[in-house]
């Protein structure tokens, strides 16, 4: 008898936990994989959405599901783009490591510095004109290439320099 009503008691609060996620969150499946995002109000209504059917109608009559992709897919961007600065900073940082280990002139060291700063106002340029809408993801990521190419350039003329 106490087994059943122990075993009764987790059904039921697995079910209650099951609903409440249910009511508080949403389920969206799209071609990238399942997204779990925040209800703007609770409810059962559009607990589990298959958005890889989907036309632009559908898009456009859904503003509140669209406005939550959107937001999804720009955190993407945001963590990838930041992920390359972190990479280019660190080849800054690698380029200037010499191959004895001895300590860099201050010469070098402002010139380090100099360089970072350049290639930050660069990065941080190339952000601003991405979210302003002036180029898309493709050519965010061909001009951060630019960037870079640019950048080892300038480490080699500081690196014969300092040599």
């Amino acid at each position: 008898m106490f087994k059943w009503v122990f075993r009764f008691a987790a059904v039921i609060a697995l079910l209650a936990g099951l609903a409440i996620f249910l009511l508080s969150y949403q389920i969206i499946q799209t071609e990238s994989g399942l997204h779990i995002v925040q209800k703007d109000e609770w409810g059962f209504d559009k607990a589990w959405v298959d958005t890889r059917d989907w036309g632009a109608m559908d898009y456009i009559k859904n503003t509140d599901i669209t406005q939550k992709l959107a937001k999804i897919e720009w955190d993407k961007f945001g963590d990838r783009a930041r992920d390359r600065w972190q990479q280019l900073q660190k080849k800054i940082d690698k380029a200037f490591e010499s191959d004895d280990q001895t300590d860099l002139s201050s010469r070098a060291r402002e010139k380090l510095a100099d360089l970072r700063q350049a290639a930050e106002k660069k990065y941080q340029q190339l952000e601003k004109q991405f979210q302003n809408g002036d180029f898309s993801w493709e050519a965010f990521q061909k001009k951060l290439a630019e960037l870079e190419t640019w950048l080892n350039q300038q480490i080699e003329a500081v690196r014969a320099k300092f040599k």
